[in-house]
């Protein structure tokens, strides 16, 4: 995970990124950052498959979940990071998997985009390629978090190129 060093209240924030490691695992994005143990990530996933431990299980697609623990179980917050459902006292999925969903391509260059307005509880995520949008969270309608730090997000993915990162507090 890699953080800005400023809190946001409202945020757009946006930049772009190239695979071009072998494997095939998770990227994301994450915002209103407040500690390891709480903050919102949106997670894309080129293929199903189990995490390193092999005990849970990830469908491919994109999805958006809340961290909101107070865990302190690595392996416990690791597995609930995976996993694409809700687990108990860790994450909450804000926008499930969908079996229409695209997958990344290694190789090609995405431009991601995520906006958060805190004070109507009210967040975006899109990626595109360069003509269409690939994934959409819609309007994601949340209260847990009200600002905080934004980052770039990779678990078990290597060869991830982030460019042209940028942020900007957005007028309420």
């Amino acid at each position: 995970m890699l953080l800005s060093p400023h809190r946001f209240s409202c945020i757009h924030f946006e930049g772009t990124f190239t695979i071009r490691g072998s494997n095939s695992n998770y990227i994301g994005f994450v915002w209103s950052f407040q500690s390891i143990r709480k903050y919102y990530l949106a997670l894309w996933n080129k293929e199903s498959s189990y995490s390193s431990g092999g005990d849970v299980y990830a469908t491919r697609g994109f999805h958006v979940k809340v961290v909101n623990t107070d865990i302190d179980n690595g392996t416990l917050v690791s597995d609930a990071l995976w996993s694409d459902e809700s687990t108990d006292d860790v994450t909450s999925i804000l926008r499930p998997v969908s079996r229409w969903d695209y997958v990344w391509e290694r190789g090609y260059t995405y431009k991601f985009t995520v906006y958060h307005d805190p004070v109507r509880c009210i967040a975006r995520v899109l990626i595109m390629d360069l003509y269409y949008v690939v994934a959409d969270s819609g309007h994601i309608y949340d209260c847990t978090f009200r600002g905080g730090r934004v980052g770039v997000f990779s678990m078990d993915q290597d060869e991830v190129e982030w460019q042209n990162l940028e942020y900007h507090c957005v007028d309420d």
